[in-house]
């Protein structure tokens, strides 16, 4: 322990967590199989607003291996398990008396000791900066219990802890307004971006634009047939290919009847109503829908790898190169699967409802690259359709397409080829498609600055908290007056606690000798009278016939008797110091003579 001279801090001291807090007692929950328990584990904890959000609830047979640990109200939670992410919170009344994983170490302070003192210390980046130094395991980087508890704190007296946290929580509560705002800002503004794409991929965009150019457009239906009839003339063109490969000619055109042509749209299919110039068309019409590359340990002895794109560079309209793979490809593969630029890739399987379908468009960054099975690629035959169909996709009536051919009873949500090939497609003329991509576009990069600005606020916001906590405990948040205790007398009543505890405990290990269950209970204050000599706390635990019952609730009995009898008149207590410490008490009755009792 080291006393603070800064003039900021007179009376301060820098403490142990260990010298202020100590671990709540273990817990075996399947010593009572059938109760039912509340049991808290790192899951349950929110690491952005540190608190508690849920618990589960066993019955004592069923508990996990690491409910272990019985906790209290006020119970500092900190998660000895990669504390850099910050899992800590109180303890909330509800949990009173549940059982916490060993996962945490549970901080349970002293009396004088405020709770939220140590949970403000706790959560501050100087003590997960140092705590984290103390960290070992790769794959499970963890701290031990021993490592948090020696950790230093700067321990004021408890008037002063009580302003600091009031204080701390007065600017949190502006701060966390704000950012609430902020946040509902945020909403807002993925609520915008959805209302652009809908009014775009519904036509309500360029509502006005079409009617100021409905004589210079190329209606939708003609747009259709002329990349249908592209379409044919790509697969003739591959056909043609293929035969001149195999080294044969075709003697007629028999070969052609081979084409499977597009499924038309019905007009009882339409999804939704589209303005008068649009057409509804499947995917398959205009684009060819094809899929990647299967892994397998017998692509790594191929000559020819090639980069290939996984499912993890894939993202809503975002492609993420950093970690690109190598993958083996046979010449026979290569033209169904090497990307060319304006290239759609649709991510093929996902739990999540939300992130099935995900797309990006392929920007040729790295050339040549292939892709592999997990991402469908869609070939669009007039590519200046693309990010008109890329926006179709990512708006709410084009997901709400996605997710209806993706369900599954499973609960995996997936997709295929044949899948992606039927879904409904909005067809507007080239001109217009055109049109609502350059809006969409324009209007779509304002949101992501707006985004980029409201998120720098919210992470300002977490360093004006870092900075509040900072000045909180060196000192300089609050006045130091109004208090005459020292940090120094805290400690001395901290010690005279923590023996207690601890003398209690070993009481409470103690086995009742033979004689000892013979002695009944007799009053400690009359065992005193009778003693000729001072007597400590285990000589009178035992005479007084305490030993008989060691209980917790025994043990805390002898104690309530114990404190009465101090304040006895007559009654001596001489503190045992050894090196200066105190280690105890030793009681002595002296007689009190009439002229001294008044």
């Amino acid at each position: 322990m080291n006393e603070y001279k800064d003039s900021k801090k007179d009376s301060w001291a820098l403490v142990e967590l260990g010298d202020i807090a100590f671990s709540p007692e273990k817990t075996k929950p399947a010593d009572k199989p059938t109760k039912k328990i509340k049991y808290l584990d790192i899951s349950g904890i929110d690491n952005e607003k540190n608190i508690v959000v849920s618990y589960k609830e066993y019955l004592g047979k069923d508990a996990p291996s690491r409910a272990q640990q019985s906790i209290k109200a006020g119970d500092v939670a900190f998660s000895t398990v990669r504390p850099y992410l910050k899992n800590i919170a109180l303890v909330p009344d509800y949990l009173d008396g549940a059982v916490g994983s060993t996962g945490f170490c549970f901080l349970r302070p002293y009396g004088g000791v405020e709770s939220k003192y140590i949970f403000y210390w706790v959560i501050s980046q100087s003590f997960i900066n140092e705590i984290s130094k103390y960290q070992k395991g790769s794959s499970y980087p963890a701290v031990t219990n021993k490592d948090v508890f020696s950790q230093n704190i700067p321990l004021p007296a408890t008037p002063v802890q009580r302003k600091i946290v009031e204080k701390i929580e007065e600017l949190f509560s502006y701060i966390d307004a704000g950012v609430e705002g902020l946040k509902q800002a945020k909403v807002k503004l993925q609520q915008y971006r959805q209302s652009v794409l809908k009014d775009a991929v519904t036509g309500k965009l360029t509502e006005q634009w079409r009617e100021q150019n409905a004589d210079k457009l190329e209606p939708a239906d003609t747009l259709l047939e002329r990349i249908l009839e592209e379409r044919r003339a790509n697969w003739e063109a591959e056909q043609l290919k293929a035969f001149e490969e195999k080294g044969k000619t075709p003697k007629n055109d028999k070969w052609k009847e081979k084409y499977k042509a597009p499924k038309l749209f019905g007009e009882q299919e339409q999804p939704h109503i589209i303005p008068s110039g649009w057409e509804w068309c499947y995917f398959e019409a205009i684009g060819v829908v094809s899929g990647g590359l299967t892994k397998n340990s017998k692509r790594n002895s191929f000559d020819n790898k090639l980069p290939y794109l996984r499912v993890a560079n894939v993202y809503a309209n975002e492609l993420r190169l950093e970690d690109i793979q190598e993958i083996g490809v046979t010449d026979t593969e290569l033209d169904r699967v090497l990307l060319e630029e304006k290239d759609l890739l649709i991510v093929e399987g996902n739990g999540s409802p939300d992130q099935i379908g995900r797309l990006a468009v392929w920007d040729n960054s790295i050339s040549p690259c292939v892709h592999q099975n997990h991402l469908i690629k869609v070939r669009l035959t007039d590519k200046a359709l693309c990010d008109f169909i890329v926006y179709w996709l990512m708006s709410l009536p084009g997901r709400e397409q996605i997710k209806a051919v993706a369900s599954s009873t499973s609960g995996l949500y997936t997709l295929s080829i044949s899948k992606i090939s039927g879904l409904p497609i909005p067809l507007p003329s080239l001109n217009e498609a055109i049109e609502i991509s350059n809006l969409v576009s324009d209007k779509l990069s304002s949101a992501i600055r707006t985004e980029e600005e409201l998120t720098k606020k919210i992470k300002h916001s977490e360093q004006l908290k870092s900075s509040i906590l900072s000045k909180a405990f060196s000192g300089h948040l609050v006045k130091n007056n109004g208090s005459d205790e020292t940090a120094e007398q805290l400690l001395g009543n901290i010690r005279s606690a923590k023996q207690q505890l601890e003398q209690k405990a070993k009481l409470a290990k103690k086995k009742p000798t033979a004689r000892a269950k013979k002695m009944k209970r007799r009053p400690i204050i009359d065992v005193l009278r009778e003693s000729k000599k001072e007597l400590n706390v285990d000589e009178l635990f035992e005479l007084s016939g305490f030993q008989g019952d060691v209980t917790p609730e025994g043990v805390e009995a002898f104690y309530q008797e114990l404190k009465a009898v101090a304040e006895t008149k007559g009654v001596k207590v001489t503190p045992i110091e050894i090196k200066g410490k105190k280690q105890g008490d030793t009681f002595e009755y002296k007689e009190v003579k009439e002229n001294e009792a008044g």
